[in-house]
């Protein structure tokens, strides 16, 4: 009678804790998921493509697509690249810019957002030159009506491929369907080396604004775990 008591316990002790699990993640997966119906695009066309190579500016050639992936913020995010490498050959500073300028589509971006970003572009010497930028600085920025609604800025020197992440927190809400403008400006203010050189950001690396990460559960991951969580709890229910 004791061990049927014991039993009996455990197993009404072993449901209920199952039941406590689901009714905590089923709400939880149910909202991620809403969220990913919800999703938000960010705008990849028009694209601009300008440089400046010493006290000469000038246009360039430059494209962007879709981040076909939501990194768990509830955004598509846009890859920003050159179609074909930009000649620099001044001594003194030098810029590139790529931007993109359009309305967002399918919802707003709150304050807080935190959206991860990527870099990777290649220098190369021309004829066997040498040269390259001492130091550069890669400023990225979302704005929307005249004001800068995310920046951040990160900076290296040395080698010709250039590669890393970073990210920046939207300080105020871009409400839905707003015109907002994305920037990302690599520059430098001196060079090393002799010769020319080219800079290209490639195609498989690409300026990336909400750039892909695996740290985040995708919200059907969490659909399927809070479903076989409510499915224990079923069972052990019906065991009682």
């Amino acid at each position: 009678m004791d061990q049927f008591d014991y039993l009996a316990r455990a197993r009404a002790l072993m449901a209920r804790t199952a039941r406590n699990a689901a009714l905590i993640v089923v709400p939880l997966a149910a909202a991620a998921s809403a969220a990913h119906a919800g999703e938000v695009y960010l705008p990849t066309t028009p694209v601009s493509c300008t440089y400046v190579n010493g006290g000469t500016s000038g246009s360039c050639s430059g494209s962007a697509s879709q981040i076909n992936t939501d990194p768990g913020n509830g955004l598509y995010g846009v890859s920003l690249f050159t179609t074909s490498p930009v000649l620099f050959y001044s001594t003194s500073g030098g810029s590139l810019t790529l931007s993109v300028n359009g309305d967002l589509s399918g919802g707003g971006i709150s304050m807080g957002t935190v959206i991860p970003l990527a870099y990777d572009f290649l220098v190369t010497g021309v004829s066997g030159g040498s040269k390259m930028p001492a130091t550069w600085s890669l400023e990225y920025s979302i704005q929307s009506s005249g004001f800068i609604d995310g920046f951040t800025t990160v900076s290296g020197s040395g080698s010709a491929t250039n590669m890393g992440t970073t990210s920046l927190t939207i300080s105020s809400l871009i409400p839905s369907d707003a015109d907002v403008q994305i920037v990302t400006e690599l520059s430098w203010s001196s060079v090393t080396g002799f010769g020319d050189f080219d800079l290209s950001v490639p195609g498989n690396g690409t300026f990336d604004v909400n750039a892909l990460s695996s740290t985040t559960p995708e919200p059907g991951t969490m659909g399927l775990l809070a479903s076989a969580l409510a499915w224990v709890g079923w069972r052990y229910r019906r065991r009682e």
